[in-house]
């Protein structure tokens, strides 16, 4: 936590506050062709490089400004909203195989508000049948994982080995490794399996930290997790 957030502002301090509403402000254009980045670890990383490797991974033609707005947090200002969409359709990013968690915003948040904690994943669903790999199908499938975003509709997908959904993932709870659903009158369970993973916990199942540094759980032994991510791309 940044020791600024621990100041306690004495009563005349807030007393003294005003209201900003009517003043100038920033033009929204500032913001529909920035995004938000946090990278998803509680190690030391080098901010300098990052910047550096992050912004080279994308590949962009225009360049971007990259400015420093909290601890771990980032303001990417690009040239245009075509860069943008392109590097949040590519994504997801990460730098030494940590999580770099994008958002785009208004510029009325807060930083030390911004909800940093989720993030698009795509994720294929095994042995279910050919005739469910439906776009309803897909939708309740990438809710369940998360909130659903989109489904590649390609035919080797849809009747392939595995249905390809994309989906938004809550960061804060275990990936889901499998479930069981009901089709006529027989229980099936399919599995998941996720693309792109960056680094993770083999034990509890949550993305941002190794085995070795995990709080969850006591016994580092039991590696429930050790198959959920697809490593044939």
């Amino acid at each position: 936590m940044e020791s600024w957030r621990k100041v306690e502002l004495t009563k005349e301090e807030e007393e003294e506050g005003f209201e900003a509403d009517g003043v100038e402000v920033c033009e929204d254009e500032v913001f529909a062709n920035s995004l938000v980045g946090k990278l998803w670890t509680t190690n030391h990383f080098n901010v300098r490089i990052f910047k550096q490797v992050i912004v080279q991974a994308w590949r962009l033609k225009n360049p971007v400004e990259v400015q420093d707005l909290n601890k771990n947090l980032f303001l990417f200002r690009f040239s245009s909203k075509k860069d943008v969409d392109t590097v949040i359709k590519n994504g997801p990013w990460s730098f030494d195989r940590n999580l770099l968690v994008l958002k785009r915003i208004s510029g009325d948040e807060q930083p030390s508000d911004l909800e940093m904690h989720s993030s698009e994943f795509w994720a294929r669903v095994y042995d279910l049948p050919l005739k469910l790999r439906s776009n309803e199908m897909a939708k309740k499938l990438g809710d369940l994982l998360g909130s659903f975003v989109d489904v590649d509709n390609k035919e080797s997908s849809r009747l392939g080995k595995f249905l390809r959904v994309k989906t938004t993932i809550d960061l804060r709870k275990p990936l889901k490794r499998g479930t069981v659903i009901k089709y006529q009158g027989k229980s099936l369970r399919v599995y998941f399996k996720y693309e792109r993973l960056p680094t993770f916990c083999f034990v509890c199942g949550k993305i941002g930290h190794l085995i070795k540094d995990c709080e969850d759980v006591e016994d580092k032994d039991e590696t429930e997790f050790g198959d959920i991510e697809e490593k044939e791309l």
